[in-house]
């Protein structure tokens, strides 16, 4: 019996009935209970079948959002397609820069710029002004990337 084979429950019952009027040993109380079993578990069966088809859909759109979010991290040919050796959602991860790191980079960076600005400042606070450390420009340069390319 396949899963699309059921019962007919309403013939079984009217059986039942019958043979009870004929006189069989057969209880129509219990028949009439299994077949109301039989019915509630349909039911339930039915209801589970649904939820689970909603969860197949939820990940089906969770599964999408999870590739919106990996290539836009990175393009196809930097963190690959799916495969049995390749998930590329672990790879855009691995190539996303926690925000502790990036925190304290900005630290760096902070500290870095305070330091070109008391320079700047110190060859600046006489009368007659010092030159302005070489290293200050190059290292203002290297913090600017968009001021490094118009140098090229």
């Amino acid at each position: 019996m396949t899963s699309t084979d059921q019962l007919d429950l309403d013939a079984i019952e009217a059986v039942v009935r019958n043979a009870a009027a004929i006189g069989a040993d057969i209880d129509p109380g219990t028949a009439a209970a299994l077949v109301a079993e039989v019915r509630r578990l349909r039911a339930e069966l039915a209801k589970e079948e649904h939820r689970h088809g909603e969860t197949i859909d939820d990940r089906d759109r969770l599964h999408d959002m999870a590739d919106k979010l990996a290539y836009a991290v990175a393009p196809e040919e930097v963190i690959g397609e799916h495969s049995s050796m390749n998930c590329p959602w672990e790879n855009a991860l691995d190539l996303i820069t926690p925000a502790a790191k990036v925190d304290k980079l900005r630290q760096q960076m902070a500290g870095v710029t305070a330091l070109c600005d008391a320079a700047e400042k110190q060859a600046t606070r006489w009368e007659h002004p010092l030159p302005v450390p070489e290293w200050v420009a190059e290292v203002r340069r290297a913090l600017n990337p968009a001021a490094r390319s118009a140098a090229v």
